[in-house]
């Protein structure tokens, strides 16, 4: 994901494992530049867990 026609973009491929990341206090979660707010960041968990 993200832009492939930006020259800034780093070659080697960063894996991020999401469950992780949304239970850290110090990751800002963010889509198009925008944060994610926390009650989103729920239902995607919810949806990720598959629908529990």
């Amino acid at each position: 994901m993200g832009k492939t026609d930006d020259p800034d973009v780093n070659t080697k491929s960063k894996k991020v494992d999401i469950k992780d990341a949304m239970q850290d206090d110090y990751t800002i979660m963010s889509y198009g530049g925008r944060e994610i707010p926390p009650e989103e960041l729920e239902m995607i968990r919810r949806i990720l867990d598959g629908g529990k």
